[in-house]
Formats: structure tokens, sequence, C-alpha cells
């Protein structure tokens, strides 16, 4: 089961996802799936770029795999249409050899948020990581 994950973390096989991001030469794989509706285990069930007003939550979650050990801090950043800052999460996270890194932040969207291109960024102990464009509906 381990490897068949690996494998599709770095799209050896056949997933469910498009690589559609900037994945940087510091981390050997990276997959963020951005979503606002969880299945029954607690997965983001449909990666989007499209995120509407009328479901409050935003999931990010994200896998990191780069063989490397020990603690780290994984922060997201979510902007506004402006390039405000909107909200921002930090999470610790420990990486094991050969186990991908897997951690998830989420964001609540309000009624009076502004509707257009937001953006959301995920740095990884203050390097940046991968971001994501996001068309914010009304």
């Amino acid at each position: 089961m381990k490897w068949m994950i690996l494998l599709c973390l770095m799209g050896i096989s056949a997933c469910s996802y498009e690589r559609r991001e900037h994945y940087p030469a510091t981390h050997a794989v990276v997959r963020l799936v951005v979503s606002q509706r969880l299945d029954a285990g607690g997965q983001p069930r449909v990666d989007t770029s499209e995120l509407s007003r009328k479901v409050s939550s935003v999931y990010a979650d994200l896998w990191v795999y780069d063989g490397s050990e020990g603690e780290h801090t994984i922060t997201c950043r979510l902007y506004s249409l402006h390039g405000q800052l909107r909200d921002e999460q930090e999470l610790a996270a420990i990486a094991r050899p050969h186990v991908a890194l897997h951690r998830m932040c989420s964001f609540t969207l309000q009624p009076y948020d502004p509707p257009g291109s937001w953006s959301l960024h995920v740095l990884m102990d203050g390097q940046p990581l991968i971001q994501r464009r996001l068309a914010v509906n009304p």
C-alpha cells in the first residue's frame, strides 16, 4: 500500500489528480488538493481551483516527499483578490524516511469576501513550496 501511494504521488501510476502546479527542485514530490467538501474518511473529495462562497469551508490537503527526516513547519496562506493576507495557518510536521509528509489546512470563506482571483501559498520551513490560483465565485 505504501508503495502504491508513493507511486501515485510521484505520478507513475494513473492518479485522480493532475500535476498543474510548479514543483520546486528542493522537494521531490508535492501534491496539493484544494476542495470544499470532504468524504466520509475526512479526505478532500474533488480537486478544484474554483470556490463558491455558498460553501464556506476550504480545505488544502498537502503531501510532500523529499526524503528528509526531522521537524518541519508548514505554513498555508490564503490571499484575497487584492493581495491581502486573508488567513494563515502554521502546522508542525515530522518527516520520516520513505514516508510522505501529510498535512491539511482549512479556511472559512465569508459571505462578504469579494469574488475574484485569490491565491493559496504553501511554505515549508519559511521557503515557498507551492502556490495555487483560486477563483472565488459568488
